[in-house]
């Protein structure tokens, strides 16, 4: 099972007889201590709760088995990805029962849920040493109700499109974020729910289905806190209740749930890179909102140049967002890049402008690039024949660029590029061996570039002459 440390959720306890919450770090699979012991009674387990029950949460229990009655023990538990419960180590006695509660938490969206647990039982608080049957690694199934309505995001807020009740529009650079959907659940007591065409005309709704809807909240409201209630019918036992939507309006900068930017916009330049592997690396500063709704993710309108390693944020705080830009998937010209910060269920929270200037990789030129070797062949001869012409390389590159021959070259022995001349030019000089060469023309072709990538090709024709009768 694959734990990302990043999204653990660890509760640390040190015990003896009655065990009391403290601190804790990471797990191992060093070697158990076989005088404690640790099992638990599943394999997996599933549970059933409904939010309005703030009693009957889930709970895993083992027995403790062993030990002299003063060990130290602690407790941990890792969750996966999804990260549904906020555990509690509720009870733990040497010889009877360890007892751990995985209270739900309120933003999970009801439904079927499912994960895995890893539950480790050291006698360490850095728990390198395990008990015997530790860690315990299980899976979990949950079936999550709530009677009644629910909307993703909790908080809805948005951006003014316009500012200061005024009616122009904000300009470009204040970066308007725009208006999104909300996910609102119907609970199974109002299934199907009838909505009014008051509530309809007023507000957007998409996906409407049995169990819930998408709701966008009225567009260009001036900023301010509004209270919108509407009364909704349940079709088939027609109980009433009613929708109350809390929709906050922030001018431009003023919400308090936005990403900050030490610097809102990156300007980079680089040369496009004669090693179709380069890649340049980005790096900027983004502060995220401590108290922030779920994890943030990180997209961009420029995914087929930009891979941004820092996908997703799950802690709040000042994080260092890392991208890199790959060589061979840019051409030499600018792009503007939007980097889009989005909290989970869909707000856009803010936006980072990296703006990028490609320029054109350096080249390497052939002032002729063709040219004719004769010789007469002689089979007496075991010396080698040279040919050599010029080549215009920037010294950026130089140690980079290399000659070798290519196709329909007979016998070449060597092919090297020599140190710059007082013309700017390089020598290239390739040569040949005669000594089974036949009387016959060849066409051969010397290229010049990099290990892994031909820049320029010079072709020469070989005649090979018969002797003088």
């Amino acid at each position: 099972m694959n734990m990302n440390p990043l999204l653990n959720a660890v509760i640390a306890c040190t015990l003896t007889l009655l065990v009391g919450c403290g601190g804790g770090g990471g797990g191992s699979d060093s070697e158990s201590n076989r005088s404690l012991s640790v099992s638990f009674a599943k394999d997996a387990y599933h549970f059933d709760y409904t939010a309005e029950s703030r009693f009957a949460r889930p709970t895993i229990s083992a027995d403790i088995k062993g030990g002299d009655g003063f060990n130290l023990l602690t407790v941990m538990v890792r969750q996966d990805r999804n990260e549904y419960f906020e555990p509690r180590l509720i009870q733990a006695r040497i010889d009877e029962k360890l007892v751990i509660q995985l209270p739900p938490k309120a933003t999970n969206w009801p439904g079927d849920l499912s994960g895995q647990l890893e539950i480790s039982v050291c006698e360490d608080r850095a728990c390198q040493t395990h008990v015997s049957g530790s860690p315990f690694k299980t899976s979990y199934t949950m079936a999550y109700k709530t009677d009644e309505f629910f909307l993703m995001p909790k908080d809805m807020t948005t951006i003014a499109a316009f500012s200061n009740n005024e009616t122009t529009l904000l300009n470009e650079e204040s970066q308007v974020l725009p208006t999104i959907a909300y996910r609102m659940y119907v609970p199974e007591k109002m299934q199907p729910i009838s909505l009014t065409e008051a509530f309809i005309t007023d507000w957007q709704v998409e996906n409407f289905s049995q169990t819930g809807f998408d709701v966008t909240p009225p567009a260009n409201r001036v900023p301010g806190n509004y209270v919108d209630e509407y009364p909704v019918v349940a079709s088939d036992t027609s109980e009433m209740t009613s929708l109350v939507f809390n929709h906050t309006v922030y001018e431009d900068g003023k919400n308090p749930n936005a990403v900050q930017f030490p610097e809102k916009t990156k300007n980079i330049e680089f040369r496009k890179s004669i090693d179709p592997f380069n890649k340049t690396d980005v790096e900027f500063v983004a502060i995220i909102p401590e108290d922030l709704f779920g994890g943030v993710s990180l997209t961009s309108n420029c995914q087929d140049i930009l891979t941004i390693y820092t996908a997703s944020l799950f802690r709040g705080g000042e994080k260092t967002v890392k991208l890199s830009i790959s060589d061979n998937k840019v051409s030499a010209t600018e792009y503007n890049c939007l980097i889009t910060f989005t909290q989970f269920g869909g707000t856009v929270i803010g936006t980072f402008n990296l703006n990028i200037n490609v320029l054109p990789q350096y080249s390497v030129e052939l002032p002729v690039s063709s040219g004719t070797l004769e010789f007469v062949l002689n089979k007496f001869d075991t010396q080698d024949i040279e040919y050599e012409f010029k080549a215009i390389i920037p010294e950026e590159i130089r140690e980079d660029i290399s000659a070798r021959t290519g196709s329909g070259c007979p016998f070449a022995t060597s092919a090297s590029i020599g140190e710059q001349d007082q013309d700017g030019m390089h020598t290239v000089k390739v040569s040949f061996s005669t000594f089974l060469i036949d009387k016959s023309t060849y066409s051969c072709v010397i290229e010049i570039g990099t290990f892994s990538r031909k820049m320029k090709s010079f072709s020469l024709t070989i005649n090979s002459l018969a002797p003088p009768q």
